[in-house]
């Protein structure tokens, strides 16, 4: 990622940025749950997929100790998962291709 100033933004400020774009978004959804359960305590858990649709397995299954996930469940969530994310970055690939070969089409047409 790159800055305005066209210098090279570093890996972990990146990331700071990211969590509090999230909390952001997510502040309206948790203060209207905090209202309908006041004595609940809510917390945001975030599945991260990395570069290329990576999947950080250790760090999924920390996760899912908090949901107390039965162990013989985990390996069937995390396919699931991971079967999730490929879709997911099909359908972005296939939508930027689509994209291209409309440009190339009018470019060519025009």
């Amino acid at each position: 990622m790159v800055s305005r100033q066209g210098r090279r933004v570093p890996r972990e400020r990146r990331r700071t940025g990211k969590s509090a774009e999230a909390n952001k978004q997510h502040k309206s959804i948790f203060g209207a749950l905090r209202a309908a359960a006041p004595k609940w305590v809510f917390e945001q858990i975030k599945f991260v997929v990395g570069n290329s649709g990576s999947v950080n397995i250790r760090d999924f299954y920390t996760k899912l100790i908090k949901f107390d996930v039965e162990e013989g469940k985990k390996h069937k969530l995390f396919a699931d998962h991971v079967t999730q994310v490929c879709k997911a970055h099909d359908r972005v690939i296939l939508s930027f291709l689509q994209q291209v070969q409309e440009f190339a089409r009018s470019t060519t047409e025009g």
